[in-house]
């Protein structure tokens, strides 16, 4: 009788143990599930870190585009219709150009491939290109003038061409920037003719601020709307 009773509880004791074994299982995976979904949020959380990724670079590579696009805009802004030769500014036709104490003004340029006097003729079988100039004297004594102060440049090659003298007589009807004296404050106005292959190529004409030791400040003036 006392052994049935001792192994009736012996049995009744493993019962209890095994159902807490059970138990205890169910509440590791029980407890295991906050955990699982805590690493499964974090996973969401980096998957969507990573699909926000690509989105992330097109926007800085729109943003980098964007700023280019303003600095391209703002050099735009920044350029002007200022055209330069040999690192130096090139004027425009009409304009007052400031060489040392003289002021040029080129007003009209001519084409012609010849030219009549009264008893001669200059030819060529290029074209004269003539230029309708004004040269004020700014200086407060006088100055001489002369068309060795001018020349002509090809701006694509930088062949130079000076003055034809008897094109030059011609074209002005008489003697024009030859050796001539200018008082302060007085312009003179003449024309020159340059002796050029022909006018397929931009020209370019050179002014200087005097002879001999009032030269040496050049300027530019574009040479344009040939006629």
């Amino acid at each position: 009788m006392f052994k049935k009773i001792l192994l009736g509880g012996l049995g009744f004791f493993v019962f209890l143990v095994f159902i807490g074994i059970i138990i205890g299982d169910g509440d590791e995976e029980v407890s295991s599930t906050p955990e699982e979904q805590v690493t499964e949020s974090n996973q969401g959380d980096e998957a969507a870190e990573t699909t926000d990724e690509p989105a992330t670079e097109e926007e800085a590579d729109t943003n980098e585009g964007e700023a280019n696009a303003d600095e391209t805009e703002q050099a735009g802004e920044g350029e002007s219709d200022e055209f330069v030769y040999d690192g130096q500014q090139v004027f425009r036709m009409n304009e007052a150009v400031q060489a040392g104490e003289l002021t040029y003004v080129a007003n009209q340029i001519y084409a012609q491939d010849r030219i009549e006097g009264d008893f001669e003729v200059a030819e060529t079988s290029g074209m004269f290109l003539i230029v309708d100039l004004d040269i004020m004297n700014n200086d407060n004594e006088a100055r001489m003038i002369d068309s060795a102060m001018l020349k002509v440049i090809d701006a694509n090659s930088g062949s130079t061409f000076d003055p034809d003298s008897t094109a030059t007589r011609l074209a002005s009807g008489g003697l024009s920037f030859f050796l001539e004296n200018v008082n302060p404050e007085f312009t003179v106005n003449g024309m020159v003719a340059f002796e050029v292959p022909d006018l397929d190529r931009p020209f370019i004409l050179e002014v200087d601020s005097g002879m001999m030791f009032a030269g040496g400040d050049s300027q530019y003036i574009f040479l344009e709307s040939v006629e």
